[in-house]
C-alpha cells in the first residue's frame, strides 16, 4: 500500500529555499564554510522519499518537479565552487541586498570595489542583467529545455531565471518582525508575484529600469515597485 510524502515535500521545499540562501552567502564572503550538513540533509530526504511507494500521482509529480530543480541548483553550485577553488570569482557574484555587484572579467588582482549594499532596494534591471550573464556562462546548453514556471516578459531571455533571494530574503524577514508566521511563504510565488507587479509598472509608466522596497506600514508588510531614472539620464 502506497504512502503520503506530503511531510517531506514541504520540508523540502522550504529548507531547498533556505539552502538557496545559504549558498549565496557564502559565495558572497559572509559565510566561511559551504552549507555541506544543511545539503546532505535535504540529500537524505529527497532518497528516501525517492524509495517510497508514494500513492498519489500528484505527490510524484511534485518530488519529481522539487528533484529537477534541486539538480539545476547543485549544478550551478558546484560550478561556482570550483571557479571558487581555482581562484576565479565566477561570472557573477553574489546578488547582494538591493544591488548587484558587476561580473569582472579581470584577475583577481585587479578587483573594483564592491557595489554599496543598500537595505531598502533591489534594483530589478540589474538583477535581470547580472542573472541572464549567470546563466549564460555557468549552465551548459540542455537538449530540452524545461517549460517555464510563467510567461516571461519581453525584456527577459526566455530560458534565464532571475535570482531574487535577497530581496525574498528581506520580505520574510520583515514579516518575521511583525511575529508572522512565514512557514507558508514560498519563493516561487514571491517571484511570480515580483515579475507580475513589474511588468504593470513598465506598461503604465514605460520605464524599463525599477526599484522594488520592502516597507512597513500601518502593522503590513507590502512590496513596493517604482520606476527610477537609468544613470546619466537628464529630465
Amino acid at each position: 500500500m502506497g504512502i503520503s510524502i506530503e511531510r517531506e515535500l514541504v520540508f523540502l521545499e522550504r529548507n531547498i529555499t533556505t539552502l538557496r540562501v545559504e549558498y549565496e552567502r557564502f559565495f558572497g564572503g559572509e559565510l566561511k564554510r559551504p552549507p555541506v550538513q544543511s545539503r546532505r540533509t535535504i540529500e537524505d530526504v529527497l532518497r528516501r522519499a525517492g524509495n517510497a511507494e508514494v500513492d498519489k500521482a500528484a505527490e510524484r509529480f511534485r518530488l519529481q518537479s522539487i528533484q529537477s530543480r534541486y539538480n539545476s541548483f547543485v549544478e550551478i553550485w558546484d560550478k561556482r565552487m570550483r571557479a571558487k577553488e581555482e581562484g576565479t570569482t565566477g561570472p557573477v557574484r553574489r546578488l547582494a541586498t538591493g544591488a548587484v555587484a558587476p561580473a569582472p572579467e579581470a584577475t583577481p588582482a585587479a578587483k573594483k570595489p564592491a557595489a554599496k549594499k543598500t537595505d531598502s532596494a533591489a534594483d530589478v534591471a540589474a538583477l535581470l542583467a547580472a542573472a541572464e550573464a549567470a546563466v549564460a556562462r555557468t549552465q551548459p546548453p540542455v537538449p530540452a529545455a524545461t517549460p517555464p514556471d510563467a510567461p516571461a516578459a519581453p525584456s527577459v531571455k526566455p530560458k534565464s531565471r532571475v535570482d531574487f533571494t535577497p530581496l525574498f530574503q528581506r520580505y520574510v524577514a520583515a514579516r518575521q518582525a511583525l511575529g508572522e508566521d512565514v512557514t507558508k511563504l514560498r519563493y516561487e510565488k514571491f517571484e511570480e508575484a515580483v515579475r507580475r507587479q513589474a511588468e504593470e509598472i513598465r506598461k503604465r509608466t514605460g520605464s524599463s529600469r525599477l526599484v522594488f522596497e520592502v516597507q512597513t506600514a500601518e502593522g503590513r508588510v507590502k512590496l513596493v515597485g517604482r520606476p527610477v531614472q537609468a544613470p546619466g539620464s537628464k529630465g
